[in-house]
């Protein structure tokens, strides 16, 4: 199976939308998880089900536009340095990533503050590197992802998921921060 440039770009917006309708829409979430999903748990853990599913969607998304695009990166071809990049991208976006995890908790990574739970204020680690730690987290994994797979017949298409994914991170973050 191989998707278009577009159609897993699509793909891979889908959680920004499902964020962007709760962040928004909290209420109408709420009444929607409880009347439509027939979930007795929480909204939050219900959004946290629901994120878990689209994550893999978007990772596939991506995995057959590249395998469709044709040639494969032989890995075995790079540099110890492309591996060492490689870490330090990945390691850095999951140490953000975990960190949010382990600052909030899944009420907080989840909007729990928009869905009716009460949130701690945090102000330490990861907040006190960057804000939005687990967007830039989420941004740097995919970098080091699209880097490591990068061969010229990708370029343009990884060029533009480089672009794209911290644009959807930002207008994500942009929302949680004005809204």
């Amino acid at each position: 199976m191989s998707l278009s440039l577009f159609n897993s770009a699509l793909l891979i917006s889908l959680p920004h939308w499902f964020y962007a309708f709760i962040w928004l829409q909290p209420k109408r979430y709420i009444n929607f998880s409880k009347t439509y999903l027939s979930l007795e748990s929480h909204p939050v853990d219900t959004m946290a089900l629901i994120a878990t599913i689209l994550k893999p969607i978007q990772f596939l998304s991506f995995i057959f536009w590249y395998i469709g695009t044709g040639a494969m990166n032989n890995l075995y071809d790079l540099s110890i340095w492309s591996y060492l990049l490689f870490i330090i991208l990945f390691g850095i976006g999951q140490i953000l990533n975990a960190g949010i995890y382990k600052a909030v908790g899944k009420d907080g990574v989840y909007y729990g503050i928009k869905l009716g739970k009460k949130i701690p204020w945090c102000t330490g680690f990861p907040f006190n590197v960057v804000a939005h730690p687990q967007y830039v987290g989420s941004v740097l994994t995919a970098w080091a992802v699209f880097y490591i797979l990068y061969t010229p017949l990708h370029a343009i298409g990884l060029q533009f998921f480089s672009i794209y994914i911290p644009l959807l991170y930002t207008i994500t973050g942009y929302i949680e921060s004005n809204y």
